[in-house]
């Protein structure tokens, strides 16, 4: 999938939490598997 539809993704899954840094958390969390990817794609 796309990065920005994990990050899309995983800022849904979010809402529950009160606070913005936890929801930013679980948004980076959703997105760390693509930042693997690129490393393989331009490292």
């Amino acid at each position: 999938m796309n990065p920005v539809v994990h990050a899309e993704l995983g800022w849904h899954a979010a809402q529950s939490p009160r606070a913005r840094r936890d929801r930013v958390l679980v948004t980076l969390a959703g997105v760390a598997p693509d930042l693997g990817g690129l490393s393989l794609r331009w490292g």
